[in-house]
C-alpha cells in the first residue's frame, strides 16, 4: 500500500457520503473508494468529473491551494505538464517520492546543459505558448509595442545568461513583466540561476494547485 500523505477525513466517512449519490455512479465510487483511495490516479478515471472532484482532492490528502500540502509522487508525464515539457530534469525529478519539494535541489545539482534545457522548455514571455495552461498564465495582452520590447529584452537576456528568461507571471500584465526583465538583466549569472530556479518551481507549484483543485478539475 502506498505511503502517505493520507486524507484527514477517514476513508469510510468519504465512502458513506458518496454512496448516497446517483445510483449509476455507486459502483464506480463506492465499490473502489475504500480499496483504492490511496492512489488517486486510479480513482480519477473512475469518478465522474463533476461529482467526484471534491472526493478526489480529499483522497489525495491535501487541501487545494495550500502550499504546506504540496506533496506526492508524480509521473514523468505529470511533471512534464507542470514544468513545460519532458526534459532530463523532469525524468530525474520523477524518481523522487516528493518531487515538488525536491525540485530546487535537483535543479541546483544539474549539469549546465540539463539546467538550460529545463529552463528552455518554457515559452518565451510574449511569444505564443504551445500549451493552453501557459497561454492562460501569460494572459491576452497583445500591445505590439510591449511584445516588441519583450522580444528585444528576451534576446538580450539569452545572449547574456545563456538560457531563457523564466518568470512566475502570477496573472500580472505583460507591461509589468517588461520592468522585471529590465531589472534582471542588471544581475549576475549566479543571481539569475538562483532566481530562475525559484521562478521555475513557483510556476510548477501553481500549476499543480490549479490542476489538483476540486474547483478546476484534473484535465
Amino acid at each position: 500500500m502506498p505511503e502517505g500523505p493520507w486524507p484527514s477525513t477517514p476513508i469510510l466517512s468519504l465512502r458513506a457520503q458518496h454512496c448516497r449519490g446517483p445510483r449509476k455512479f455507486a459502483t464506480q465510487i463506492c465499490g473502489v473508494a475504500s480499496d483504492l483511495a490511496p492512489d488517486w490516479r486510479l480513482l480519477r478515471h473512475l469518478v465522474p468529473r463533476n461529482d467526484g472532484k471534491e472526493l478526489l482532492a480529499r483522497l489525495r490528502g491535501f487541501a487545494p491551494r495550500n502550499d504546506s500540502n504540496i506533496a506526492m509522487k508524480l509521473t514523468v508525464d505529470e511533471l512534464a505538464r507542470l514544468f513545460g515539457g519532458r526534459t532530463r530534469f523532469v525524468e530525474r525529478l520523477a524518481q523522487q517520492d516528493d518531487p515538488l519539494r525536491h525540485a530546487r535541489e535537483v535543479l541546483r545539482a544539474l549539469p549546465d546543459e540539463e539546467f538550460r534545457e529545463a529552463l528552455n522548455a518554457h515559452p518565451r514571455i510574449g511569444e505564443r505558448p504551445a500549451s493552453a495552461i501557459a497561454a492562460a498564465e501569460q494572459g491576452a495582452e497583445n500591445d505590439p509595442s510591449v511584445l516588441a520590447e519583450l522580444s528585444r529584452l528576451n534576446s538580450a537576456y539569452e545572449a547574456k545568461f545563456g538560457f531563457r528568461f523564466v518568470v512566475f507571471v502570477n496573472r500580472r500584465p505583460r507591461t509589468q513583466i517588461v520592468s522585471v526583465l529590465w531589472a534582471r538583466l542588471e544581475r549576475t549569472r549566479g543571481q539569475e540561476v538562483a532566481t530562475a530556479i525559484d521562478e521555475l518551481v513557483a510556476i510548477a507549484e501553481d500549476r499543480y494547485r490549479q490542476l489538483a483543485s476540486p474547483e478546476t478539475g484534473n484535465e
